[in-house]
């Protein structure tokens, strides 16, 4: 058998008190199973049409954003996420009323890893909130709409950052940004044209969103200039007395900005689905594989009402990650667990019985068509996602189940340019200490063939979620 490996993001990343943090770095091998399979998704195709406009300002599309003060709480990275959301949210148009009650407070209180105003938090902790459906609120406890797609753009892919902002509205980064009572600050900031630039190595300690860009903006707009001219436009969380409004300038040549990103762009109406059935709260806090870009990962729930599986949830590591989903009944309310991996292998490994789909995803606005019976057997898509993050995939032929019934959903995941492609929340130290490992029943494989039970033998929870919608007795 394969050995397992595990990069724990919990140990890896620098939870610091006011930043985002930086992931492993890991080398992957190739594989042909899945890599010849699917096609980009979703709106990857219009977004990367046309070129890019030399300056732009989301402001001047008459989108103005809320601007937060933070004060003295380590709450950038919540501003930040609710900045970049409701950005997304005025660029689909979304009623104003609902887009100006986004509230901090709830996502920074109201998350799995337990968070306060003081402790910090950073994009993982705002994409598991979203993914979970636990916001984002407004003045009520209720989710104002149905996050179903983050997307992390490539590091210092400025090009990915600059069409991501145009099509989507907004994209939370990190930089280094001391406070402005330090010496360093006036080195880094030049008050009169709000322009800033850092060169140095330190590491970064505040969430904001870029909003726009300005390839002609002059390198001497800053304290210390640059070798080229060009910046970023970026919504800050100190209050509408910082910069012009809130708003300011970072040179492309900052070291640290555009290097952790997080994108908010699948938003969706609360009438999507009826339910969401999930294990990891706490969203994406490491990571598994056999030392290969492939890997197969599984999760076993249990209907809470007679409903149809229409899609489900998974996370893609690297860009290009190529995967088959599946998603099929459990034939047994009691098995052994070596029936269940008997049955996953089955399931996974043989083609007989199965209606085979090309993947889209469900943000794209593809709907459904009507399920299967659960006697029937399996439903199958198969696809490839153009950049890392989580995304939704609906499936063509949705599965029928019963209340009380048992149901599986797996995936098949070839992703280049890491040898431990399966997302999995971990309880490692620090702020991953507070999640639950004990709600899932998952389970991850080398090869579809022999399968391990994650919560028991690892003490972690498979990140595949699935979505439903709900039977309605006739009127």
């Amino acid at each position: 058998m394969k050995r397992l490996q595990a990069a724990l993001l919990a140990a890896v990343l620098l939870f610091m008190s006011v930043s985002q943090a930086e992931a492993m770095a890991m080398q992957g091998a190739s594989k042909e199973s899945l890599a010849e399979n699917g096609g980009v998704q979703g709106r990857a195709a219009s977004e990367n049409s046309g070129e890019l406009p030399v300056r732009y300002d989301l402001r001047e599309e008459g989108k103005a954003l809320t601007v937060y003060d933070q004060k003295n709480q380590s709450s950038c990275w919540a501003y930040a996420a609710i900045s970049a959301l409701e950005a997304a949210m005025k660029k689909q148009a979304f009623p104003a009323e609902e887009v100006s009650s986004l509230a901090a407070d709830h996502l920074i209180m109201k998350n799995a890893f337990g968070t306060t105003h003081d402790s910090g938090g950073d994009y993982t902790v705002s994409s598991s909130y979203f993914l979970a459906w636990q916001g984002p609120v407004g003045k009520e406890t209720e989710p104002l709409c149905h996050i179903q797609e983050i997307r992390y753009p490539e590091e210092k892919n400025y090009t990915a950052i600059k069409q991501a902002v145009y099509t989507f509205g907004g994209v939370q980064t990190s930089l280094y940004m001391p406070e402005r009572q330090e010496a360093i600050f006036k080195t880094c900031y030049q008050e009169s044209t709000c322009g800033f630039y850092y060169d140095g190595g330190r590491e970064v300690n505040h969430d904001i969103v870029i909003i726009g860009w300005d390839d002609g903006y002059s390198r001497n707009n800053f304290a210390k200039k640059p070798a080229s001219d060009g910046a970023f436009l970026c919504l800050n969380s100190w209050g509408e007395g910082f910069g012009d409004k809130g708003c300011f300038f970072v040179s492309y040549e900052d070291t640290k900005i555009g290097r952790y990103n997080a994108l908010y762009s699948g938003i969706e109406p609360t009438d999507n689905y009826d339910a969401i059935y999930q294990a990891d709260l706490g969203g994406w806090t490491g990571q598994l594989g056999y030392g290969s870009p492939s890997v197969w990962i599984a999760n076993v729930y249990e209907a809470a009402a007679d409903e149809t599986v229409r899609a489900a949830g998974l996370y893609a590591l690297k860009p290009n990650t190529s995967y088959r989903l599946w998603v099929f009944p459990v034939p047994e309310k009691e098995m052994t667990e070596q029936a269940l991996e008997n049955c996953l292998r089955d399931k996974t490994t043989s083609s007989s019985g199965t209606t085979a789909s090309s993947g889209t995803t469900a943000s794209s606005g593809t709907t459904a068509s009507s399920g299967t019976t659960a006697s029937s057997g399996t439903t199958v898509v198969t696809g490839t996602l153009p950049e890392a993050g989580y995304y939704t995939i609906a499936f063509e032929e949705g599965l029928n189940i019963k209340k009380g019934e048992r149901f599986a959903v797996a995936a098949e995941l070839y992703s280049p340019g890491t040898v431990q492609p399966a997302a999995i929340e971990y309880r490692g130290t620090g702020r991953s200490a507070n999640v639950d490992t004990s709600d899932g029943e998952g389970y991850i494989s080398a090869d579809g063939v022999e399968w391990k039970r994650v919560e028991e033998q690892l003490d972690a929870n498979i990140c595949l979620k699935v979505y439903t919608k709900r039977s309605r007795d006739p009127q």
